[in-house]
């Protein structure tokens, strides 16, 4: 089925023009003149409310918000890798070698729909540019309201049970994920893996 579904994404994008999702300039999901308006902004916090630390890229709006939105609900996975490859992962990401890189997953129907999933392109990113491993032992066992549909007290309890571990836990983990709003996901994942034995755990987004 996820076969199907990313061929047939392949064959839209081929038979309808590609434009720019924020001007709609036809050509690129990101034109040049948008790519420099991107509100490139690293910021890192530490201890934020049980995580070792969080790192972020991105301003959540404008350019961003318009091009990652374009790039989850029309399946465009280019427009994520334009957002994902000019990052400085390398320069940033100051962790050691034995921590392990942990991707939100989605839900398989969700996966389906969408042909990928945003979390795990960004982390094959981040594994590239800073050698973690990646370790998808992190499994989503309940479909799942949108949460950019609800709000923040319905978002914790959207995720409760949504998520399983599969398989060994590392001790030191960074949680990978697209965007952080009120952080319910990363939390809940944060939740499962202590649980089954994470002493340290942090966060990365694309943006905030």
């Amino acid at each position: 089925m996820l076969a199907w579904c990313m061929l047939l994404n392949s064959l839209v994008n081929i038979i309808l023009p590609q434009y720019c999702f924020s001007c709609r300039k036809i050509g690129n999901p990101v034109c040049r003149s948008c790519a420099k308006k991107l509100s490139y902004r690293k910021s890192i916090f530490s201890r934020k409310q049980g995580l070792h630390s969080l790192i972020s890229f991105y301003k959540y709006s404008g350019v961003f918000k318009k091009t990652l939105r374009g790039a989850k609900y029309f399946s465009v996975r280019s427009a994520l890798d334009i957002l994902c490859q000019d990052i400085p992962f390398e320069k940033h990401v100051l962790y050691e070698k034995d921590w392990s890189i942990i991707p939100v997953p989605l839900h398989k129907k969700r996966l389906n729909e969408r042909g990928f999933n945003q979390a795990e392109v960004i982390a094959e990113y981040v594994s590239r540019k800073t050698g973690l491993k990646i370790r998808p032992c992190v499994k989503r066992i309940r479909y799942t309201e949108k949460q950019a549909r609800l709000a923040k007290y319905e978002r914790q309890h959207n995720l409760k049970g949504a998520f399983m571990i599969e398989d060994s836990v590392p001790d030191k983990v960074l949680i990978v994920d697209d965007v952080w709003t009120t952080g319910s996901t990363i939390y809940e994942i944060a939740y499962v893996l202590k649980k089954h034995g994470a002493s340290r755990i942090s966060a990365l987004t694309l943006a905030r």
